[in-house]
């Protein structure tokens, strides 16, 4: 199967709830990976996704975020987690 830049934010939203609701960046990332590879998932090449997905998952934290789906929570240094927006 093949996945498309629109279906990042409901795979940041499962990797988030597989994470127990709050996960830093880093670990949605790693979850998403290893999603991925489990289920034989790869990314079209139209919106150059193969080599930059780990980039794009900022543009799925800022969608997700203008919409109050999800929100950051500052911690020590950088170790920001996001969870679902209450």
């Amino acid at each position: 199967m093949t996945l498309t830049l629109k279906d990042l934010p409901d795979l940041f939203c499962m990797a988030l709830t597989q994470l127990g609701g709050k996960a830093r960046r880093v670990e949605v990332q790693r979850w998403i990976g290893n999603y991925m590879r489990q289920n034989d998932l790869s990314w079209t090449t139209h919106d150059y996704l193969d080599d930059n997905w780990q980039y794009k998952v900022g543009w799925a934290i800022e969608v997700l975020s203008k919409q109050d789906v999800i929100m950051k929570n500052p911690g020590p240094g950088n170790t920001n987690h996001w969870s679902f927006a209450s």
